[in-house]
């Protein structure tokens, strides 16, 4: 049954969240487990020392957003820099998804 529902905008984006309870059944775990060090230089980094390099998609918007936030501060007063401050915006929500779902697209 659900609980409550949360409605929230982010950089022009609408998300809705749903809380509600469900049973769920006890899984066995069949594979011995492996620890992922998460960092900010690398990805991560394995219990077994293997070491695993940022996405290229981090990087290049690494350089976009860089590039945008120069154009921003550049901007004067006005419609334009409301435009330049949405993209900002944008890309910034972008980085903190790569950053959020990278680890676990690796550990997949």
């Amino acid at each position: 049954s659900a609980h409550n529902c949360v409605i929230s905008r982010t950089a022009d984006r609408w998300f809705i969240a749903v809380r509600y309870e469900i049973e769920s059944p006890i899984v066995e775990v069949k594979r011995l487990p492996v620890v992922v060090d998460i960092g900010i230089k690398e990805l991560g980094v394995c219990s077994n020392g293997q070491v695993f390099a940022n996405p290229k998609a981090y990087r290049r918007m690494s350089q976009k957003l860089k590039r945008q936030q120069l154009a921003v501060s550049r901007k004067a007063r006005g419609y334009n820099r409301k435009k330049a401050v949405d993209k900002l915006a944008q890309l910034h929500v972008k980085v903190a998804n790569i950053r959020k779902y990278a680890p676990t697209k690796l550990t997949y």
